[in-house]
């Protein structure tokens, strides 16, 4: 691997990415299993986007963190971002 190589074109491992689609998938069985009741709906709405994002993330190979994958997946390469 060279080393000027920028961290956020490294292209993810298949382990990175098959764990991040399993923890969206994860997530969206604590919603089933703790019910609305439980949550509440900011609590539902907050772990919808956290599980959507960590399945995009995984399924697009989105580098960086969560709460960035949404947005990126809409944004051109050259204008993503992405949290250090």
């Amino acid at each position: 691997m060279n080393a000027n190589r920028k961290l956020a074109e490294i292209s993810p491992l298949t382990f990175g990415r098959i764990s991040r689609i399993l923890f969206g998938i994860t997530t969206f069985i604590v919603i089933a299993i703790l019910e609305p009741d439980v949550l509440g709906n900011v609590g539902i709405l907050i772990l919808v986007g956290l599980g959507v994002s960590f399945v995009i993330g995984g399924l697009f190979a989105i580098p960086g963190c969560e709460i960035t994958a949404i947005p990126n997946l809409f944004l051109p390469k050259s204008m993503r971002f992405h949290f250090p």
